[in-house]
């Protein structure tokens, strides 16, 4: 009795368990606002014995001028369509596609995609992807090995690989906007905590005029 028992409780986990699932839940794009395309590409997988799945972009903010698509393992959707059908089999997976199209237009992007069983909604996981295009420069040079940390930020970021003497900074929000300013920073790191919650870029640049550029996001 007490093994059956045993044996009900891991079969009814591994069931819990056994899901469709994104590689990640959370996708940045980012890139110039001439590119083409900004394409966010995460894989998904089919633990379970379901194999007819429907996607639904339950969020589709984006700023004036920008178009989105979707694309399953078969088709691709534009802004216009809000849910699809595919087929996955059991164990298998696929390279999911989110695009932007910012049509040279500073801006913004924020989707939400669930995708969920046809036959059992409680089967489901949901992909969130940010996009944006900068209106200042996202060139590297002359400084290598340089990043910064944590990212995503709360509070403070800290430079690892730069000396900090003689170093300014300046902080831009996704529309090139100079949020953060300063003449040099230490140990301590950059304050970030007054901004508010998204994507910046941080850019650094040295007393001989190296400069080095970094995206980060602020929750």
């Amino acid at each position: 009795m007490r093994k059956t028992f045993v044996l009900l409780i891991l079969f009814v986990s591994s069931a819990a368990v056994a899901q469709v699932k994104f590689s990640k839940n959370l996708a940045d794009v980012q890139g110039f606002c001439s590119d083409f395309e900004l394409v966010a590409y995460v894989t998904l997988t089919n633990n379970s014995k379901d194999s007819v799945f429907v996607w639904e972009r339950t969020k589709n903010d984006r700023s004036e001028g920008w178009e989105s698509a979707v694309c399953d393992n078969k088709t691709c959707y534009g802004s216009g369509t809000s849910s699809g059908v595919f087929e996955l089999n059991p164990n298998d997976s696929f390279t999911f596609r989110f695009y932007y199209y910012p049509s040279k237009t500073k801006g913004v992007g924020n989707a939400e995609i669930v995708i969920h069983s046809q036959d059992n909604p409680e089967n489901r996981d949901t992909l969130e992807v940010s996009g944006a295009c900068w209106g200042v420069s996202l060139h590297e040079t002359g400084i290598q090995n340089v990043s910064i940390y944590p990212n995503p930020a709360k509070n403070y970021i800290y430079v690892k690989g730069m000396h900090t003497a003689k170093t300014k900074f300046s902080g831009y929000d996704l529309l090139g906007n100079l949020v953060l300013e300063g003449p040099n920073f230490d140990e301590k790191g950059i304050e970030v905590r007054d901004l508010n919650s998204g994507m910046y870029l941080i850019k650094l640049e040295t007393e001989n005029h190296q400069s080095f550029t970094k995206v980060f996001r602020k929750n």
